[in-house]
């Protein structure tokens, strides 16, 4: 889980791998909602790969508004007090500006910012625990910027990555109103 652009509850994963290529503890995902219009899309849905080992689901709202505005919303629903981490593997080197951190030397410039964010490190070829390495192809490792964002937190939780492309601007005002049309899509 740790190596995918997601959220891992508790240092556990969604499922555990017992080979290179097997997982058992498979989970359930359904698609809660999706919508198209104006030329963007919003998609929610849920898993419950952390329903038994610690009682949590994750819900994943994502909104494309063109012209190249992603948010990307993470809820972590159950109870209790639990460590919560957020990876987005970049695949470039990555730089701070301000709140946000951009990704370099690619045109049009890319952006992200990660709100509900507790601490905010970049990571980059660890080995324990394991952080910031991809494979471009079988057998190899190399290693790459990550960005990793961890909380300790009571639940429910959220967290809101938004990604800029080209010249795009986000307000807040524009944000809530997606992540309000997902809390609605929850019930």
């Amino acid at each position: 889980t740790r190596a995918h652009n997601t959220v891992m509850v508790d240092g556990e994963g969604q499922a555990r791998q017992e080979t290179p290529f097997s997982w058992s503890s498979p989970y359930t995902c359904k698609l809660v909602h999706r919508e198209f219009k104006n030329g963007g899309a919003q998609l929610l849905a849920r898993h419950d790969g952390y329903s038994k080992s610690c009682g949590v689901i994750h819900w994943r709202g994502v909104a494309y508004l063109p012209p190249g505005r992603l948010i990307v919303w993470d809820r972590l629903t159950g109870e209790g007090r639990h460590q919560l981490e957020l990876n987005w593997h970049c695949g470039l080197p990555v730089s701070r500006q301000g709140d946000s951190y951009v990704l370099a030397d690619i045109k049009p410039k890319a952006s992200l910012r990660i709100l509900g964010a507790g601490t905010i490190t970049l990571r980059q070829g660890q080995n324990d625990p394991i952080f910031g390495w991809c494979s471009r192809q079988y057998g190899e490792k190399s290693p790459i910027d990550t960005l990793h964002a961890g909380i300790h937190v009571d639940l429910p939780h959220e967290f809101v990555t938004q990604i800029l492309i080209g010249n795009a601007t986000q307000d807040a005002a524009e944000v809530e109103e997606v992540i309000r049309g997902f809390r609605e899509w929850l019930a």
